[in-house]
């Protein structure tokens, strides 16, 4: 079982492993390796299908960066921090290759690293008379207790600090994970930073103070322990009800528990992508299917558009209790939504996992005019892409936005005309 091999590191998975391949052409997992890493492997697992390897040394070093993380390869957070942007960015657009070889796609320049995660999740684990605010690991049921992460705001590390001594308060032993959005300044009621509590007990009936005096605080009772999934209704805890994120240089209204992009320079980045396909065409009826808070769907209003923006998630609502001109919010599943007889636009972003069978089919059936797609899952990306090249559309252009530094993923944009 603990053999010790020489490997290459060629390819990486799903989750951003390093794998290399056995003398029988088996994968091999070796967390903390990236891209042309020669490194001495201590396999730890076999199976039928894949073996899992520990980095014991790296013999020679492949496509990293000069600077390694202090934290690597212990934390999950940043599964390939280390690696070089060039190679990352060479080997997502090999797999999309692969996938959708029918597809150009080209590479958006990559963003700056620095302090970017303005979007965190964290789990709370508790010692005798201590508390660790943790990373989550993938596939472990324990993190990294990092108090001062390369990659995490310093708004956000003192969100830390505080909420340390603030969660050992009894009313809030339930508290077993954490989501921190830093905001930006701005002179609405919009808050400049949100913290979502996630719990096993319902909202208690006297609070303590969470965060900082003006944070919008969240409660969501959630049974299971995962810090990577929140499922349920949310309650308001303290303060605003929405944080203030940077959008277009306005602000786009964000309930702690809802999903945002996590950097704010590729999330610009992304959104003036796909308005620029829509550039030369006249505003017409769009339909936002996956729209969240709104991120495309107030954007398409401000330039003319009359939108419906389609999302089922209870934890953006309250982000659309004040109406927006030209833009009409259904809060329901897009399988459920009842289609114009004529859509000139339809904007897609669906979850990792895709759109369902039955989502896309209507989405063909209505026969708009343009899909403008946003994928963040490969697999998904294929199997929706797929369908949509052999039905009655014809790709005028693809963009891979690296919205994710460090990891093997990247936001797929994609363009489409009906022929």
């Amino acid at each position: 079982m603990n053999d010790r091999i020489e490997l290459l590191i060629n390819d990486l998975d799903s989750e951003g492993y390093g794998v290399a391949r056995s003398a029988d052409h088996l994968p091999i997992r070796v967390w903390g390796t990236t891209l042309g890493d020669r490194a001495l492997v201590r396999i730890v697992h076999r199976s039928p299908h894949r073996w899992v390897g520990t980095l014991e040394k790296l013999i020679q070093r492949g496509a990293r960066r000069d600077e390694d993380c202090p934290h690597r390869p212990t934390c999950g957070g940043c599964p390939q921090w280390e690696a070089q942007d060039q190679s990352l960015t060479d080997w997502r657009l090999k797999t999309l290759n692969v996938d959708l070889p029918w597809l150009d796609v080209v590479s958006l320049p990559e963003p700056g690293r620095g302090r970017w995660r303005t979007r965190s999740k964290w789990r709370v684990e508790r010692q005798a008379t201590t508390i660790q605010l943790t990373v989550p690991k993938p596939r472990s049921q324990s993190g990294l207790a990092i108090p001062k992460c390369p990659i995490t705001p310093r708004q956000t590390q003192h969100r830390l600090s505080v909420l340390s001594e603030q969660l050992q308060a009894e009313q809030l032993r339930s508290v077993h994970g954490l989501v921190l959005t830093e905001g930006t300044h701005n002179d609405s009621n919009l808050a400049e930073f949100g913290i979502g509590l996630v719990a096993t007990q319902p909202v208690p009936k006297q609070r303590p103070p969470v965060g900082v005096d003006g944070d919008a605080v969240s409660w969501l009772q959630q049974q299971t322990a995962s810090p990577r999934y929140f499922d349920g209704a949310t309650a308001h805890y303290s303060g605003p009800s929405m944080v203030s994120v940077s959008h277009e240089r306005e602000s786009l209204p964000t309930p702690p528990f809802a999903f945002v992009q996590a950097h704010p320079e590729a999330r610009e980045q992304l959104l003036s992508a796909g308005l620029e396909y829509l550039a030369k065409i006249e505003p017409g009826h769009a339909v936002d299917l996956g729209s969240g808070t709104g991120f495309f769907a107030r954007a398409l209003a401000r330039r003319g558009w009359t939108v419906d923006a389609v999302e089922p998630s209870v934890h953006v609502k309250v982000a659309w209790k004040n109406e927006v001109t030209g833009v009409k919010f259904h809060p329901l599943p897009a399988e459920e939504f009842s289609w114009p007889k004529s859509t000139q636009l339809v904007v897609v972003d669906p979850p990792r996992s895709g759109m369902s069978e039955a989502w896309r089919s209507l989405m063909l059936a209505a026969e708009p005019e343009y899909i403008l797609t946003i994928h963040c899952g490969r697999a998904a990306a294929k199997r929706d892409l797929t369908r949509i090249h052999q039905s009655k559309y014809r790709a005028l252009g693809a963009k891979l936005v690296n919205l994710f530094p460090g990891s093997p993923h990247g936001e797929l944009l994609s363009f489409w005309e009906r022929r």
